[in-house]
């Protein structure tokens, strides 16, 4: 019954393209415990369930790896690295049919 962070589907603009991004923060007291990975999976199949959205995306900064290995362990693939100006950014994606071949 205590918030301890947020994840959901927002849109962002990501390498100069609008794209629908699976985004996730956990308190940091609450870190390394499955929190995200659960969080962005269940947010990932709703919206693959409840859109007809062909793509989602995750981003974060480069040494932040602790977000990339959550959206690899969510099956997501790195896609690229790109400078926003201010900080490098690593993106990562999955498609719906990538997903349905998860299942």
């Amino acid at each position: 019954g205590k918030f301890i962070g947020d994840c959901g589907i927002s849109l962002q603009k990501i390498d100069g393209e609008i794209v629908h991004e699976i985004g996730y923060h956990i308190n940091k007291n609450h870190w390394r415990k499955g929190y995200a990975k659960e969080a962005c999976a269940a947010v990932k199949d709703w919206f693959f369930i409840n859109t007809d959205f062909d793509c989602v995306y995750s981003y974060m900064n480069k040494e932040n790896m602790p977000s990339s290995s959550t959206a690899k362990a969510n099956g997501m693939r790195f896609i690229k690295e790109y400078s926003d100006g201010e900080e490098d950014l690593f993106v990562y994606a999955v498609t719906r049919d990538e997903w349905k071949n998860s299942l």
